[in-house]
């Protein structure tokens, strides 16, 4: 196991130009691909996702930004029909890691999803035939408001890594100068329709 405790996650160069990068991006969906990216690549995390509150806050939905972060074919594969199954789900508050993760406001890790119950991890027929196990759900919050769920995924079971989840939201709160912005443009849209 990597121990990350003692890495140090400011603002280099490379991070600004990242980040950077991730402002410039022309709507919510590609500056989500783009951080999720840059999140999977600064980790250990093979599959990310982003779940979005519905206009009237009542439900999750999931957003099309997703990172795929394996090299074989067959993994890649595996994760693309994973995300593009997981579209048909849409959760309540606690449904779910990313419903868990929404109402409580805080981090979750499930050591392994697919070994869950239906009703602790509704996706878990589908997380046991594409391989994915160890989940971990970030809340991005707008004042005390949770805006967005990120969750991320390894085809490998592993117990709740403290270092790995610290170096997961460094990551995320590095690019939230960059994303809060796009966020608040797209509530604002939202609250117009």
């Amino acid at each position: 196991m990597t121990d990350y405790s003692q890495t140090n996650f400011g603002c280099s160069p490379q991070r600004f130009l990242q980040t950077e990068a991730v402002g410039q991006t022309p709507d919510l969906n590609s500056a989500l691909n783009l951080a999720l990216n840059q999140i999977c690549k600064g980790t250990a995390w093979h599959y990310a996702e982003v779940w979005l509150p519905e206009v009237d806050r009542n439900l999750l939905k999931l957003s099309p930004a997703c990172c795929i972060n394996v090299l074989e074919d067959d993994r890649i594969l595996a994760l693309k029909q994973f995300h593009q199954c997981s579209e048909a789900f849409i959760l309540q508050p606690s449904e779910g890691l990313p419903g868990q993760t929404w109402s409580s406001q805080c981090p979750q890790w499930i050591a392994d999803v697919s070994a869950e119950s239906e009703t602790y991890f509704l996706r878990n027929q589908i997380a046991r035939a594409f391989g994915v196990k160890a989940g971990l759900g970030l809340p991005f919050l707008i004042e005390q408001e949770v805006v967005a769920v990120f969750v991320f995924f390894m085809q490998a079971a592993r117990l709740a890594d403290q270092p790995l989840i610290r170096q997961t939201q460094a990551l995320l709160q590095q690019l939230e100068p960059t994303l809060i912005p796009l966020f608040q443009l797209n509530l604002i849209g939202a609250n117009r329709l």
